[in-house]
């Protein structure tokens, strides 16, 4: 009985051997395999919005006078739709509810701004209709808004709010 099953397993092994032994050295042997993989887009969405953007004082002159802003003024935008198309950034200012709007008292928020490599900045004059301020495409921006406001002479003393309203959204 041992004896048959060591010739069993010499034949075993040596079938094994032989079937090793018939693959030359000097063949190829090609395979594939595939891969895949889904990704999916994400989200355009604000990183940052200035909260506020306080100008520096006025005191009246007589004379018609441009202020800058106290604080550097940033909007950050991320794009992760993983899509080549660009979006637009749009402002426009909304009166307070009790009050006129800075339009409406002469004053004039004017934006001169500048953003770093793959997107487009503009110089927009802030009104009560919405004006594109940047346009762009994927990944992380800063948006440096350079805010500046004009007052005319003719400006009455007092303290003056208003609202901008952003607007994010793809490209039309």
């Amino acid at each position: 009985m041992k004896l048959a099953q060591l010739m069993a397993i010499g034949l075993t092994v040596g079938t094994i051997g032989v079937s090793v032994a018939t693959v030359s050295a000097d063949e190829v042997r090609d395979g594939s395999t595939a891969a895949s993989v889904t990704l999916k887009g994400g989200e355009l969405t604000f990183s940052e919005i200035a909260p506020t953007i306080a100008f520096e004082d006025i005191t009246l002159t007589g004379e018609a006078q441009t202020v800058g802003a106290k604080a550097e003024a940033i909007i950050g935008i991320n794009d992760y739709r993983g899509i080549d198309e660009n979006w637009d950034l749009t402002v426009k200012e909304t009166a307070p509810v009790d009050a006129k709007s800075f339009t409406e008292q002469g004053l004039q928020i004017n934006l001169a701004a500048t953003a770093n490599a793959g997107v487009t900045a503009e110089t927009v004059a802030v009104s009560e209709e919405n004006q594109l301020v940047a346009n762009g495409s994927r990944f992380e921006h800063a948006i440096d808004l350079n805010p500046t406001l004009a007052a005319p002479k003719a400006t009455a003393a007092g303290t003056y709010a208003t609202t901008l309203d952003w607007t994010l959204k793809p490209a039309e």
